[in-house]
């Protein structure tokens, strides 16, 4: 089970590249606690969530011939 930042019903993104996951509920509650001290989020509503991950499927590869 994983679980992710949410700010104002958004996923959080690190530098704005990628959504970083939690492996355990208390370190994502502690991240989450130091997001909310930072000035930007501090009217923002931060709540922790379950992760859900649905499998990539590749349709084709490379370019038509």
């Amino acid at each position: 089970m994983y679980y992710v930042i949410m700010i104002d019903g958004i996923p959080y993104m690190k530098e704005g590249c990628y959504i970083p996951t939690y492996e355990t509920v208390d370190t994502a509650e502690k991240w989450a606690r130091k997001l909310s001290t930072f000035g930007g989020y501090r009217n923002s509503k931060i709540e922790v969530t379950r992760a859900t991950f649905k499998p990539i499927t590749t349709v084709s590869e490379g370019l038509p011939k």
